[in-house]
């Protein structure tokens, strides 16, 4: 994925915005995902996703409580 680098706004396909997401994730900050990736539905669940992954302990802890509560 090193050879791809596309510009947010020259993303035309799915697999653009995959591979970007794939390759550039670390760089934004917890609970941003450019509006160009945002446009996906999957990508939006995937970062949502690897934000909970990252999450330190005592975070994690609130977040399962959290969701303890809401399933009730």
């Amino acid at each position: 994925m090193k050879k791809f680098n596309k510009d947010l706004a020259h993303l035309t396909t799915a697999l653009d915005r995959w591979t970007t997401f794939l390759s550039r994730a670390e760089q934004w900050e917890r609970n941003f995902i450019p509006e160009e990736l945002r446009i996906d539905p999957a990508i939006e669940k995937a970062a949502q996703a690897l934000d909970t992954l990252s999450l330190d302990e005592e975070e994690r802890e609130i977040y399962e409580a959290k969701l303890k509560m809401v399933k009730r």
